[in-house]
């Protein structure tokens, strides 16, 4: 389709530029030509604009969810098809694995509860292998969390011996002018950048599990102190959006009760002042009377005298 131009008032010397926009495309791939406007500026001050759509065309997609044609999830399998990528994914039930959810789990990893002292059991299945992951509570370590590493505190030179939160292992954290997997290497006073390096951060020990969680972490962003790592049991992310749940909830439950507290004080305040009010205006009543009364008082015993003058 094209549009006409919208003229303006015939003027001399005019200035013209042209502007072209991006084309706007919708996310499943629908093309339009550029859009032009010719902009004219005039020397006295006025403008005109000048539009022209070229043409556009909008074919019908051709996607086939094949999750409703034909679904090759298998065992109760949950079919989730990507518009944006044209393909599909199986979420499979308890029990089953594979791309289609046809490959049968022979056994639950975590059905004889081999993770001890309250650790949390995290099944594994690779390529129809099933395997699992413990992760310790705190103060416990092991491949089952069945040690305790720091309680021979194998760190040196007053280090602290730390459980990893969520991995079956221990870190030593060192102080100052030492470091290593126990605090056993003096690497002096200076400060870590100066001597291994602008990016590094902490010199301490830990494994690679302790590692690649402080990268995470850090998010491979420069920061002056790295944030401590607690010695926390691990947590589900279910478990970590029902606390934060429950901390939302008591931060409203506390929001609204102050609330009410500050809506009871205000009305308190609206009471006391009404009453102080109302203790001034019957004051001032009660002196009106008296100034009232005195005045009539006042006045009678004027008349009466000058009656008995005129008697007399």
């Amino acid at each position: 389709m094209e549009g006409a131009a919208v003229s303006s008032l015939k003027v001399q010397h005019t200035t013209r530029a042209r502007k072209a926009h991006k084309p706007w495309h919708g996310g499943d791939k629908h093309k339009m030509k550029e859009l032009l406007e010719d902009l004219h500026t005039h020397l006295n001050g006025e403008t005109s604009l000048e539009k022209k759509l070229m043409h556009c065309t909008f074919p019908e997609p051709n996607l086939t969810d094949i999750c409703t044609v034909a679904n090759p999830c298998r065992n109760n399998g949950t079919c989730v098809f990507v518009w944006k990528k044209n393909t599909h994914y199986c979420k499979c039930d308890k029990g089953y694995t594979g791309v289609n959810c046809d490959e049968k789990i022979d056994f639950d990893p975590c059905a004889a509860g081999p993770c001890k002292n309250g650790a949390t059991c995290m099944a594994k299945v690779q390529k129809g292998k099933a395997s699992y992951e413990c992760y310790c509570a705190k103060g416990y370590g092991g491949p089952q969390c069945d040690q305790r590493p720091c309680d021979v505190n194998p760190c040196l030179h007053n280090g602290t011996c730390r459980t990893t939160a969520g991995f079956s292992s221990y870190f030593c954290d060192c102080l100052d002018g030492y470091g290593g997997k126990n605090c056993d290497l003096v690497i002096g006073s200076a400060p870590p950048e100066e001597r291994y390096g602008s990016k590094v951060l902490l010199v301490s020990s830990g494994k690679e599990e302790w590692i690649q969680q402080m990268k995470e972490r850090l998010g491979g962003k420069k920061v002056t102190t790295p944030p401590p790592v607690a010695d926390a049991p691990y947590k589900s992310p279910k478990v970590k959006k029902l606390e934060r749940e429950e901390r939302e909830k008591e931060e409203n439950e506390r929001r609204h009760k102050e609330e009410a507290e500050m809506e009871e004080k205000k009305k308190e305040e609206e009471l006391r002042v009404e009453a102080a009010r109302i203790d001034e205006e019957r004051r001032l009543n009660e002196t009106l009377r008296r100034n009232i009364s005195l005045s009539l008082r006042f006045i009678f015993s004027l008349v009466l005298s000058l009656a008995v003058a005129l008697f007399l």
